[in-house]
């Protein structure tokens, strides 16, 4: 198949189901075994178990980034090139990744506050606001 048969929106319909079902699935097995394998990493000499908050809030911070760099790009094809269609969906699509992907960011970070209060219970550094009078 050659690509100028992809302009037939017919044979490209074809095509995008199949690719979308393996592109959905595809990574599934990558991401299964990376965080496996950040849940069985050993502890940090220095860190302890906390070194196991970078395998997740890291990899979030930077696909939130590249989220937001392709909606930016997707944004400027509108603007300068006005192809409405494919980049109008495009940033619609890479907004709501972005709003995925910075709520785990969040809720990892929040969850490292956690664990670190799990770790040092009786430290003199304190995490949490204290009301003031």
């Amino acid at each position: 198949m050659f690509l100028i048969d992809l302009a037939n929106p017919h044979r490209f319909q074809k095509l995008a189901r199949v690719m979308i079902l393996l592109l959905a699935i595809a990574p599934m097995l990558p991401f299964g075994i990376g965080l496996l394998l950040g849940f069985c990493a050993p502890a940090d000499y220095q860190q302890g178990e906390m070194v196991r908050v970078m395998y997740l809030h890291v990899p979030f911070a930077w696909l939130s980034l590249g989220a937001y760099t392709l909606m930016a790009v997707a944004a400027l094809g509108t603007l300068v090139w006005r192809i409405h269609l494919l980049t109008s969906r495009g940033m619609s699509c890479f907004g709501d990744v972005c709003i995925i992907y910075v709520f785990l960011l969040l809720r990892t970070a929040r969850r490292g506050e956690i664990w670190i209060l799990a770790q040092m219970p009786h430290s003199s550094w304190h995490l949490m606001p204290r009301p003031r009078s």
